[in-house]
C-alpha cells in the first residue's frame, strides 16, 4: 500500500523477469482500472516480450477501498489513527476503514471509470472481502463467456 514508485517498478521488473526465465506463456491479462495496477501488468509484460496479449480491465478487480483513508501515506494515518487502528484496517477481512463523505471529490461516484456503474457499486469503503467477492463475480463472467 505505501510503496515508493520506483520502487514498485523495480519490483514489477524483477517479478516480470522471473515469470520470463520460468517460461511462463500468458493468452490474456486481467487488471483492474487503477493506474498502479495497470502499469505493474505493463512493466511485466513489457519484460516477459508480451505486450501483445489482449488485456482485460475491471473494476471487479481494484483493490479494496479505503474510504476517509484514501490519499493519505502511512506515516499520516498512523498519526491520526494511531499504529494499532490502521494494522487492525490494513490486516482485517472485515473491518472497513472510516467511510469517505459523499460528497468527497475522491469519491468513486465521482470518476468517470465508474460512469455507467450502478452507484450501488460505488462504495465509500471497502472491507477485504468485498474484494475478493467482486473478483469471484468476474471470474464468474468470465468462464460463463468462454
Amino acid at each position: 500500500m505505501w510503496t515508493s514508485p520506483k520502487k514498485a517498478r523495480r519490483k514489477h521488473g524483477a517479478a516480470g523477469k522471473l515469470m520470463r526465465e520460468a517460461g511462463l506463456m500468458f493468452d490474456v491479462a486481467h487488471t483492474s482500472v487503477l493506474k498502479r495496477a495497470i502499469r505493474t501488468l505493463h512493466t511485466a509484460l513489457g519484460v516477459m516480450e508480451q505486450m501483445w496479449i489482449p488485456v482485460h480491465k475491471s473494476w471487479r478487480l481494484n483493490e479494496r477501498h479505503y474510504g476517509k483513508l484514501q490519499g493519505l501515506d502511512k506515516a499520516e494515518t498512523t498519526a491520526k489513527y494511531g499504529e494499532a487502528q490502521v494494522k487492525i484496517w490494513r490486516r482485517s477481512y472485515d473491518v472497513p476503514p472510516p467511510p469517505m463523505d459523499d460528497n468527497d471529490g475522491g469519491h468513486p461516484k465521482f470518476d468517470r471509470r465508474y460512469s455507467r456503474l450502478d452507484q450501488s457499486c460505488c462504495r465509500r469503503r471497502n472491507r477485504s472481502r468485498h474484494a475478493g467477492s467482486r473478483a469471484a463475480v468476474l471470474a464468474r463472467h468470465a468462464r460463463a463467456r468462454n
